[in-house]
C-alpha cells in the first residue's frame, strides 16, 4: 500500500538525485538495496547533451565536484530510501530488498521493487551490480570473468 509519506520520500529521492549531478540530465536510474546489515546505493544518469550514461559515484572526478560534499548528498540518499524502506515495511505484509527507481527529466518517475533473498541468490553484490547494469542500461560487462557470470546467470533466468 503507498502512503502519502511515500510519495513525499519519492519526490525527496528525485530532488536528491537532481542536486547531486552538476550537468543536464536526461534521466537516472537508481539501485537502491536495504538489508537488515547492510546498504548497496548506485545510481546512473544519461546526460543532456553527449547522451552518455555516467556513473553516479564518477561525479567527483568527472565535474570536479568536492568529494566530502558528494558523500553526504550519498549519506542524504541513502537516508531516503532507508526511510522508504522503513515506510513500506510498516506498511506492508512483504519487504523489499532492493529497488530500481527511474526518473526522467520532465520530473515522471517508474520503481520496481525486488522481492528476492539476494543473500541467497549465489551472487556477490559486485555481481548483482553488473546483472542490474546489463538488464536495466543494456551495459554489456567488460571483463572475461564477469562475462562468464553473465551467462551463467542468463542461463538460470531462462
Amino acid at each position: 500500500m503507498e502512503t502519502e509519506k511515500m510519495g513525499q520520500i519519492y519526490q525527496n529521492i528525485g530532488t536528491k538525485l537532481d542536486e547531486m549531478i552538476p550537468d543536464k540530465w536526461e534521466k537516472i536510474y537508481l539501485y537502491g538495496e536495504i538489508l537488515d546489515d547492510s546498504r548497496e546505493i548506485y545510481f546512473y544518469f544519461k546526460e543532456s547533451r553527449k547522451k552518455e550514461i555516467v556513473y553516479g559515484h564518477d561525479i567527483p572526478c568527472r565535474y570536479n565536484v568536492d568529494k566530502r560534499i558528494y558523500r553526504q548528498l550519498l549519506r542524504e540518499l541513502t537516508r531516503d530510501i532507508v526511510g522508504l524502506y522503513n515506510e513500506y515495511k510498516e506498511n506492508n505484509e512483504e519487504v523489499w530488498t532492493n529497488l530500481t527507481f527511474i526518473l526522467d527529466n520532465k520530473g515522471k518517475f517508474n520503481i520496481k521493487y525486488n522481492y528476492d533473498d539476494v543473500l541467497n541468490c549465489g551472487f556477490s553484490a559486485g555481481e548483482r551490480q553488473i546483472i542490474w547494469e546489463y538488464e536495466i542500461l543494456n551495459i554489456e560487462p567488460k571483463d572475461e570473468e564477469y562475462r562468464e557470470m553473465m551467462q551463467k546467470y542468463l542461463e538460470i533466468k531462462k
